[in-house]
């Protein structure tokens, strides 16, 4: 090119033609068009085009980490880091970062991006909350709603304040991180979100949110009825026109941790599948992960014949070892070694559970990480194996080891299961019956969450 101004033509067409390339999932082509792009713009683009110079990096770091080449996206983003002029410039990489930090298991890490992120808009929150933080948190969002029905929070007016949906965004990301690992913070991010949604109104964001308040209602304040007016709230903006972009996230929350709470647990399955579409659709690939896993997982759970539900397993597991998500990759191991296991491992796979030295070693990954699902569905499934084998001191071992866990898996399937395992191992015996009152009355109100789904649906708890 002869001209700076035929180059920084170029270079916009195929800023356009990254984007398209994303939007149709072609992520390596989508990368060698934003590296086309600043090529062509030179070394003085930040100075000559800053605003299409900063829109190419912001594309080549999210479909590096896509394309999972995390070091050419860690590049990327210090450069952004380096140039750009206000903190809302870099809301999009850090949220790039926080998510793919994720995906490699890295929660803590992610955490501390997301913190770092909001204090730069603004919004300062603590390392750890305090219940006393919580319990204002709530109580800020009680003010906030008053004596509104949840349902009219659907036609609140569209935010509009870029520093409040900068702000959504990146609390958006730490929830799903904050979440599995049992953090203190989650409520705290949840409840910001809540907040910001009354007060400037539904961003694109809110029908996370508001999924995820119904969370804390469920688990915290045992609040089941207004959950579940949290939840259709949130499914029936995710499932608007609009909200594309947020579907996959908001499933994953209504059908892991809302939708079974007053619905049959078959029911969360095309729920994970609708979300598991369009993350692939629009890239998301951290909730692709999570709804794939938690496909697997209320699959296992309700009842599904284990010869249909071994290979559907093992194919939502590969998916996701080739679309880089190691963390629910992870998740999907344990769920197909057990059904193999159970089985009998007719085609003879190689079962982890089997090798010698694997539980160190995932227990000092997990640890590591703080995957507290990992480590509480590890000793779960191992504790199903070993209670249908008749081996039921070692199950009751391995019951208190999940236990040890379970902040990781509150309110998912797997946390019933456990109680519900705990239970007929405690029954196996007759000199567990001290232990049956002892747990009732130290944990009346699970007790009786989880007495209930088994008087009502037994089969969703045991396969």
């Amino acid at each position: 090119m002869k001209t700076k101004q035929k180059r920084d033509e170029l270079a916009q067409l195929n800023l356009t033609a990254c984007r398209k390339a994303r939007g149709a999932t072609a992520y390596q082509a989508a990368r060698e068009y934003a590296a086309i792009g600043l090529n062509l713009l030179g070394e003085s683009a930040w100075q000559r085009q800053y605003e299409m110079t900063l829109n190419l990096h912001d594309i080549a770091a999210e479909v590096a980490s896509l394309c999972g080449d995390f070091d050419q996206m860690n590049r990327w983003i210090d450069t952004v880091i380096h140039h750009t002029r206000t903190p809302l410039e870099r809301v999009s990489v850090y949220i790039v970062k926080i998510q793919a930090l994720s995906s490699q298991n890295k929660f803590l890490e992610a955490i501390a991006i997301g913190l770092l992120s909001l204090k730069e808009l603004g919004v300062e929150l603590p390392d750890s909350a305090t219940s006393e933080d919580i319990q204002q948190a709530v109580q800020e969002v009680n003010s906030s709603i008053g004596d509104r029905p949840i349902e009219e929070l659907f036609d609140l007016p569209a935010m509009v304040d870029t520093q409040k949906l900068a702000a959504m965004q990146v609390a958006a990301s730490m929830a799903s991180v904050c979440y599995p690992v049992g953090s203190s913070l989650f409520p705290l991010v949840t409840a910001l979100q809540v907040n910001l949604s009354i007060q400037y109104g539904n961003s694109r964001t809110s029908a996370y949110s508001y999924s995820f308040y119904g969370v804390i209602l469920n688990n915290l304040l045992q609040d089941v009825t207004v959950a579940d007016q949290f939840c259709r709230l949130a499914y029936r903006l995710a499932s608007g026109p609009d909200a594309k972009n947020i579907r996959s996230a908001s499933c994953v929350v209504i059908a892991a941790l809302l939708y079974h709470r007053k619905s049959h647990l078959r029911e969360t399955l095309p729920i994970f599948q609708a979300g598991y579409q369009a993350g692939l659709e629009t890239g998301n690939l951290e909730f692709v992960g999570h709804n794939g896993h938690g496909f697997c997982l209320n699959s296992y759970w309700c009842g599904q014949p284990l010869a249909e539900l071994e290979p559907q397993i093992r194919a939502y597991r590969q998916q996701l070892l080739d679309l880089n998500q190691l963390a629910t990759a992870n998740y999907c191991s344990i769920y197909w070694e057990t059904t193999l296991f159970l089985l009998g491992n007719p085609n003879k796979f190689e079962i982890s559970f089997e090798q010698e030295c694997y539980e160190e070693k995932l227990v000092s990954q997990s640890l590591a990480t703080n995957d507290l699902y990992r480590l509480c569905i590890f000793y779960l499934y191992r504790v199903t194996l070993r209670f249908l084998l008749g081996d039921i001191a070692g199950a009751s071992a391995d019951v208190d080891r999940a236990r040890q866990y379970i902040a990781g898996s509150v309110g998912t399937t797997s946390e019933a299961g456990l109680y519900f395992y705990d239970s007929l191992i405690a029954l196996a015996t007759p000199e567990s019956r001290d232990r049956v009152r002892n747990a009732v009355a130290t944990s009346s109100g699970k007790s009786k969450e989880v007495a209930a789904l088994g008087r009502t649906r037994p089969h969703e708890l045991f396969a």
